[in-house]
């Protein structure tokens, strides 16, 4: 269950998206940068109070973002094995996080099939080998 109170939350969301100035929140807790989809959401529930934040200024946006900018980048680094680069951004992390999820994960070397092999080569198993 997420802990974080509803302005940790707000921070968070307007961090991650830069370009919104107002999100919507229905008393499901969930937030929609556009009110007609609260709306619609809210019309779903027993309660249909939808509450209206303003992007914060600041000090407190200010602190977050180096919050989430670092947390991201250790979350790149843990998945990727290398540091996030000294320049990239909150956006560039995530674009970096999602591509390396939608990715293929490379083949284990020991289902190398003939398309593999160098010239010459044969498949053999290992265990004839002295």
């Amino acid at each position: 269950m997420d802990t974080r109170t509803r302005e940790e939350k707000n921070l968070e969301i307007f961090t991650l998206n830069p370009g919104v100035s107002f999100i919507y929140v229905t008393s499901d807790d969930k937030a929609f940068f556009d009110e007609n989809k609260a709306e619609s959401n809210a019309g779903s529930l027993s309660d249909t109070m939808i509450e209206r934040y303003k992007r914060p200024t600041g000090e407190a946006i200010e602190a977050l973002d180096k919050d989430v900018l670092e947390s991201l980048k250790k979350e790149y680094k843990e998945k990727s094995g290398k540091p996030a680069h000294h320049t990239w951004d909150v956006t560039t992390i995530q674009e970096k996080l999602n591509a390396l999820e939608t990715s293929e994960p490379e083949q284990p070397e020991d289902n190398a099939t003939e398309d593999d092999l160098e010239p010459g080569e044969s498949e053999q198993d290992d265990s004839d080998k002295d």
